[in-house]
């Protein structure tokens, strides 16, 4: 058997043995049914369409049942139903050659369903001659209710609009592309009603056949403003758009102007432009309900725009709030911190005044011992006590100090500072923090002194430098530099700490956003930062890679 002629042939073919077993599925075949993996699986999804065996002979049998049994040749026409449930029609036809069968599939779905088809319109062709008298005197009927399908076909249509979108913009035109065809115009326009006999036009629909302008003036004579007002449509030629323009057309256009009113105020007008003389007369009672359409989806439309607008100055005000909040909530953590360092240093500086007193004494003691007692080591010993004492007091009087410099409750006003001292007087104050664990660098230029709130950016500095230091896991460095770049000042904090993850990028100034374990973190801190620089007309921002470290660039004008 000539196997390459049947895998060519463009018609689906499937070759069985005496054993009926499946020799050759051709190209065709496994495009229309695939390869088949279940034989009697495929076999069930066959049934006899037209069959010329005697009906008794087919009851239990599919039909390649019957091909794969017949000793002759062998043609049904049979039909198939897919995965899909689509049920096909196929002439199958069992050659038999060299002990082996051909089934060929042709299909005839669609022959079969236009067999079908045109005998039912050949019934319904019939039906209609006998019922055409009939028919005459029900056409004022159907005419009628190809109207109403029209009306509740557009209304549906602007309904639907409505619902995706309450935008008084879309709605109205929306509006003047249903309206167009049902008018006949080529152009359509609606003008907004602005006081008597005077409209701008605010939408036009296509804008390339317009024959108005955008915001351009409508104006109506007294008679026709009178007609609308009683919410009657007007159909005229005319040789120009309104009596008073002073464009002219090259021919006569067909005008119709419908009126949209909202209750009983007058929104507008629609303004058509046809070249042929329409009738509205069968379409009057649709026109006026898509005017009643139009008019009450203006008013939502309008009503919600007034509801967003209310949206956007609550959430407004809402972010004015949070914003208070956060300078609140910052104003009086100074203030309590503040009014905290004043109450320490005056407790500590009393009993430190007593202790400095006491060690002077003690070193005129020791002084005059030196002279009279004998024995020098005592002498020496006491005299490095008293020394470390002296040292510890000038320690304890430089923290008191550097506390009340950083807080400077007493200095609201704007001051004239060097941020490389007061980056120094913060690092001194977390001294105890870094030490044998953060190494600092300091790259300090000669920068000029700015003004500022120096309170306000000690806390910046604190902040980052707490931040860069809770990154670091284990030993690590914060690296600090200033310089000048033109008129703008520049300090950057840069740290060798774990990083920011890319999903918090977005999130980092955020209030309350924080990575620290719950009761660690307030989610303030940099949230208060970014206020405080931007109180001095600054900018900060930050660059960050996981497991390499964090860069906060801090910029100040002069």
């Amino acid at each position: 058997m000539d196997y390459d002629f049947i895998q060519q042939l463009n018609i689906p073919c499937a070759v069985f043995n005496e054993q009926n077993n499946i020799v050759l599925l051709n190209v065709c075949f496994v495009e229309e049914f695939g390869s088949i993996k279940n034989i009697n699986r495929f076999k069930n999804k066959f049934d006899f369409d037209f069959c010329v065996l005697e009906p008794e002979k087919n009851i239990n049998l599919t039909p390649i049942d019957f091909c794969l049994m017949s000793d002759e040749n062998f043609f049904t026409i049979v039909n198939y139903r897919s995965e899909n449930t689509n049920l096909k029609f196929y002439e199958l036809n069992s050659y038999i050659k060299n002990r082996q069968k051909i089934l060929i599939f042709k299909n005839i779905t669609y022959e079969n369903k236009y067999q079908k088809i045109y005998a039912s319109f050949t019934k319904l062709e019939n039906y209609k001659n006998d019922l055409e008298l009939e028919n005459k005197k029900l056409n004022e009927l159907k005419d009628n209710a190809q109207l109403q399908i029209l009306k509740m076909n557009i209304l549906n249509r602007i309904n639907d609009k409505i619902r995706k979108s309450i935008d008084y913009n879309e709605i109205i035109l929306s509006a003047l592309k249903e309206i167009r065809p049902l008018i006949n115009a080529f152009t359509i326009s609606f003008a907004k009603f602005e006081r008597k006999g005077i409209f701008k036009v605010t939408h036009i629909y296509p804008r390339t056949k317009s024959v108005l302008a955008l915001d351009a003036k409508f104006i109506l004579s007294d008679n026709e403003f009178e007609k609308l007002s009683k919410r009657k449509y007007i159909t005229t030629f005319v040789l120009k758009p309104f009596e008073k323009s002073n464009k002219f057309f090259k021919s006569p256009l067909f005008r119709i102007l419908l009126p949209i009113f909202h209750q009983k105020k007058l929104l507008g007008i629609i303004i058509g432009f046809s070249k042929q003389k329409i009738s509205l007369t069968t379409q009057n009672d649709l026109i006026s309900s898509l005017s009643v359409q139009i008019s009450q989806s203006c008013g939502l439309a309008n009503l919600f725009d007034k509801v967003n607008s209310t949206n956007k100055e609550l959430k407004k005000t809402l972010s004015e709030l949070k914003e208070t909040q956060i300078h609140l909530i910052n104003s009086e953590k100074m203030a309590s911190l503040g009014q905290l360092i004043a109450g320490v240093a005056h407790e500590i500086n009393t009993p430190l005044a007593s202790i400095n007193s006491n060690n002077n004494i003690s070193f005129k003691v020791i002084k005059n011992l030196f002279s009279n007692y004998p024995n020098e080591n005592y002498i020496h010993k006491l005299q490095y006590i008293n020394k470390l004492d002296n040292e510890a007091i000038k320690r304890i009087k430089n923290i008191v100090i550097s506390l009340k410099k950083f807080v400077r409750l007493d200095e609201a006003q704007l001051q004239s500072v060097n941020v490389n001292d007061e980056i120094d007087l913060t690092l001194e104050l977390l001294n105890h923090e870094l030490k044998n664990k953060i190494t600092i660098i300091k790259n300090y230029s000669n920068v000029k002194q700015i003004k500022c709130y120096p309170n306000l950016l000690n806390q910046v500095f604190m902040n980052l430098i707490i931040n860069a230091k809770q990154s670091i896991k284990g030993f690590g460095e914060i690296e600090i530099t200033t310089f000048m770049n033109d008129n703008v000042l520049e300090i950057i904090f840069k740290d060798t700490g774990c990083g920011i993850a890319k999903k918090n990028v977005k999130k980092i100034f955020n209030q309350g956003f924080t990575t620290k374990p719950y009761g660690e973190g307030t989610g303030l801190g940099l949230a208060i930062c970014k206020k405080i620089i931007e109180k001095h007309n600054g900018n900060i921002t930050f660059e960050s890679k996981v497991n390499v470290g964090t860069t906060f660039k801090i910029e100040l004008p002069y």
